[in-house]
């Protein structure tokens, strides 16, 4: 159980970090974007078409990035709760070994008990 709950918090500072980070480096081009990309009545290299497709373009590029990131975070949930899965199926395997040896093992004491009594 500690190991669940250590793992969990790796899990959780991990997506927290990148998300952060996404949002950051989001926030910067979009604001550099208006830097970069001037008009011509701006100064700048650009018609107003051309800024309005990059624009869209760029905004596309984000819709997929969140998209992917979306898909990964589930993903990395289903392989989560699945290995969740499997080391709970384990550890009862093991429990269940345990305590049939241990079943065992005071079967076995009680009957060499009885034995050295009636001896």
């Amino acid at each position: 159980m500690i190991l669940c709950n250590i793992y969990d918090k790796i899990i959780l500072n991990f997506e927290n970090h990148s998300s952060k980070i996404f949002e950051e480096r989001l926030v910067f081009f979009s604001d550099s974007f208006d830097f970069v990309y001037r008009t011509f009545s701006e100064g700048g290299n650009f018609s107003r078409e051309e800024v309005e497709v990059y624009r869209k373009k760029l905004e596309k590029t984000a819709y997929q990035i969140e998209q992917a990131e979306t898909t990964i975070s589930k993903e990395m949930e289903k392989l989560e709760k699945k290995q969740l899965e499997e080391a709970n199926k384990i550890m009862n395997e093991f429990r269940e070994r345990l305590n049939k040896a241990i079943k065992e093992l005071i079967d076995d004491s009680f009957f060499f008990y009885l034995v050295l009594k009636i001896i």
